[in-house]
């Protein structure tokens, strides 16, 4: 007995099963048997006997139920026996995982055995006292290969039946190895990986990856990965920062230059604080107010165009405006600068001409930052639209003598405010005279 357990033990140790479940629900089985007599009075030997053939399916919740048919041979001292057993058994996995490769369980049986004498007899059971028996047992699983199996079990078989009721009978132990062979492998996907152990049962996929895909080759399943389609990194979940500056693409302005985060991972190539798309003057440091650029200085005078008040006139003062003469202040803030005309006319006095050729022009070629405003008046003699028109004719008279100075007309402005800004009452002839007046200011005091 003692060598039998040992034997039973090893057997055990190295016994393989194939899964059954849902996916598998049929089996079948071939082993050979060792069949080992108990009792107080019983020498039981060690004999092997085959076949051993069972069928199964698979019910629910780890239970199958089948049918097993076993012929082998039992030994009792000096006399053996052929034996040959029908029985039906309910199996339950103890650890119902299809994915794990070994499963214990235990199972029951209930069915008819038969000890007969080595005699020559026919037929599946050579007599016709066959005992009803009661077995509980114990077993393990382990796969194999998909379909392919090797099996063990182990079993206590009870007789039912009261020994005065059969000719030969025993309680015994009843050990099974064996191949099994499993009939069907669901894969839904086609992937070459079984359902059971498919993580993704539904999609094509890798067998490194337990049977889930990865669309775009990157190492991280579709199913973890936020960009499937997309090559990407772990640390962004799959999807990729092609400029490697630590901002995912989806979130960077500029996926294919590394940059920096507060310029949403675009760069900014002189350091001005302007990411360079936005950045006219990319590789020169400027100004946000003048696109990226550094400012320039259009009048050559030394101040940059955003400080200079005068950016198209050379000046020499700190807001870039040129320096305005004493000489044309004291001018246009004298009397000289109000020519006086005759009623009814816009023709300047060869006095009005000197005073304009010999005084103002020489000072306005000389600094040709000034700039004048000429308005034009007129007396309330006739309409007030005829009065506006010959202020402006007046205005306009004292312009043309100048160009033929040399002055830019660029730099003289009229206008006329005709009978409106009377300096004498015009209901005198005196003060009509002094209204019929042209009078030139300086811009800059204006």
């Amino acid at each position: 007995m003692k060598k039998l357990h040992i034997i039973c033990f090893t057997l055990l140790s190295l016994s393989f099963s194939y899964s059954q479940n849902t996916e598998n629900p049929w089996v079948i089985s071939l082993g050979a048997n060792l069949i080992n007599l108990s009792g107080d009075d019983v020498d039981s030997g060690i004999k092997f006997g085959a076949p051993s053939v069972a069928v199964s399916r698979y019910l629910i919740g780890g239970v199958s139920f089948g049918g097993e048919y076993t012929l082998g041979n039992a030994e009792d001292g000096d006399k053996e026996y052929s034996y040959s057993s029908l029985e039906g058994n309910l199996k339950l996995n103890i650890v119902n995982d299809p994915k794990k490769s070994v499963r214990p369980f235990v199972k029951a049986s209930y069915g008819l055995v038969r000890f007969d004498e080595k005699v020559d007899k026919e037929g599946p059971f050579p007599s016709t006292e066959a005992n009803y028996t009661l077995s509980g047992g114990v077993g393990v699983d382990i796969d194999l290969s998909d379909h392919i199996s090797l099996n063990l079990s182990t079993s206590i078989q009870s007789n039912m039946e009261d020994e005065s009721s059969f000719e030969v009978g025993f309680n015994h132990m009843k050990h099974i190895v064996g191949f099994s062979y499993g009939f069907a492998i669901a894969d839904k996907d086609r992937d070459g990986i079984r359902d059971r152990i498919d993580e993704c049962p539904q999609e094509a996929g890798l067998k490194e990856f337990d049977g889930c895909p990865d669309s775009d080759g990157d190492g991280i399943i579709d199913k973890a990965d936020d960009c499937p389609n997309t090559a990407g990194i772990a640390e962004f979940n799959g999807c990729p920062d092609s400029d490697g500056d630590g901002i995912i693409d989806s979130d960077d302005r500029c996926p294919q230059e590394a940059g920096s985060e507060d310029l949403k991972g675009c760069p900014d190539n002189d350091r001005d604080g302007i990411a360079n798309p936005d950045d006219d003057c990319p590789n020169q440091a400027g100004s946000a107010d003048n696109n990226g650029c550094p400012w320039g200085d259009r009048d050559g005078d030394g101040v940059t165009d955003d400080r200079d008040a005068c950016p198209d006139v050379p000046g020499k003062g700190e807001d870039g405006c040129p320096t305005i003469p004493q000489s044309i202040i004291d001018w246009t803030s004298s009397e000289k600068a109000t020519l006086h005309f005759a009623g009814d006319s816009s023709k300047l006095s060869e006095e009005n001409k000197s005073t304009l050729s010999d005084e103002l022009a020489p000072i306005l070629r000389d600094y040709n930052a000034i700039e004048l405003l000429i308005e034009g008046h007129a007396s309330s003699d006739g309409s007030e639209k005829y009065n506006y028109e010959l202020g402006l004719a007046r205005a306009q008279s004292v312009v043309d003598f100048l160009v033929e100075q040399e002055v830019d007309p660029n730099r003289l402005e009229i206008v006329s405010y005709g009978e409106k800004q009377p300096v004498a009452n015009n209901n005198t002839r005196k003060g009509r005279s002094a209204n019929r007046r042209v009078k030139i200011i300086l811009k800059t005091q204006e």
